[in-house]
């Protein structure tokens, strides 16, 4: 009886400073139940100042140092030494379950998916702004606009067609990546591929951190087709405009309807993430949601006035 030959799959780690995580992401990895020989786990240094690369170093895996800053390089650094017929890239700060790798395999077997991943989500030991932001979601096989490098799987051959991560981009770049990908191919979601994030941010200058350099880069890595959260930040970005140019003029009736706006833009966002991701819609959770993405859509605000510079820079230069 003939006995399928499960491909070779390359699972690229990019790391930098995560001393403190980079072990148990490891653990899972290597504890997948896809066949450990056709494996291939490459860990990649982007310059630590900790012991990441020590760590790294104790598990059997590869490791390999990237000198080129940026996730991106890292990333593409590992993809180099790839020999898999699969590309895996799973952030050094997640853990994947058991059950993960295989699916990929599976989902991937269809020439039709360009890319298949999964959704990071908070952990046991979250705290309450970690986990009413990353809501379990409760779906199964689905269509996706966008992947997260956070858990990222596709056919080395898509990779080297559509291009690698955009070296330029400091962040967004598994947007940017995705809207190629959606050229040519569709790209899928599973529950198996979502991955325990272990990096979540726990405060809300972490939280508002995070936002402002993940929407830094917005317009260069925005998604392919209509942007929703594109929109919503822009209405709200502008409605803040308005109110407090309003205010600071005495124009206190002018100032009525972009302050709703303003004040009810984060809560509407709330209840639609919250029933978007199937979970059990309480009042203290719409009140975390609303907290927080209020916070969202002003470091997103903010995010979106740099990425606009960025975006400008290269035109004014041109011009001169």
């Amino acid at each position: 009886m003939a006995v399928n030959k499960q491909p070779l799959v390359s699972i690229v780690v990019p790391a930098r400073n995560e001393e403190l995580t980079i072990g148990r992401c490891l653990e899972a990895i290597l504890a997948s139940d896809y066949p450990s020989h056709c494996l291939q786990v490459i860990v990649v240094d982007n310059n630590s100042t900790d012991q990441t690369a020590a760590v790294a170093a104790i598990y059997p895996v590869q490791v390999i140092q990237c000198k080129q800053p940026g996730v991106s390089a890292t990333r593409n650094k590992g993809a180099e030494h790839a020999e898999g017929e699969i590309l895996g890239f799973i952030d050094s700060d997640c853990i994947i379950s058991q059950q993960a790798i295989s699916t990929a395999v599976t989902l991937l077997q269809d020439r039709r998916v360009g890319a298949c991943g999964g959704t990071p989500i908070a952990g046991p030991e979250s705290n309450w702004i970690e986990s009413a932001w990353a809501l379990k979601k409760e779906s199964a096989l689905t269509t996706t606009d966008i992947l997260s490098t956070a858990s990222f799987y596709l056919n080395r051959s898509v990779f080297f067609d559509v291009g690698c991560f955009n070296y330029a981009l400091p962040a967004g770049e598994d947007t940017e990546l995705s809207r190629r990908i959606r050229k040519k191919y569709s790209l899928r979601t599973h529950p198996h591929l979502d991955v325990i994030h272990l990096g979540y941010p726990n405060t809300f200058r972490g939280f508002f951190r995070r936002q402002l350099w993940q929407s830094s880069r917005y317009l260069q890595s925005r998604k392919y087709g209509i942007d929703y959260t594109l929109i919503v930040t822009t209405i709200y970005l502008l409605s803040l405009i308005a109110f407090l140019t309003a205010i600071s003029f005495g124009l206190y009736r002018a100032s009525f309807f972009p302050a709703c706006i303003v004040l009810g833009l984060p809560p509407a966002l709330g209840l639609y993430r919250i029933r978007k991701s199937g979970a059990r819609p309480t009042v203290l959770l719409f009140l975390q949601s609303s907290i927080l993405n209020a916070v969202y859509l002003t470091a997103r605000s903010c995010g979106l006035i740099v990425s606009l510079g960025h975006y400008l820079r290269p035109t004014a230069q041109a011009r001169a």
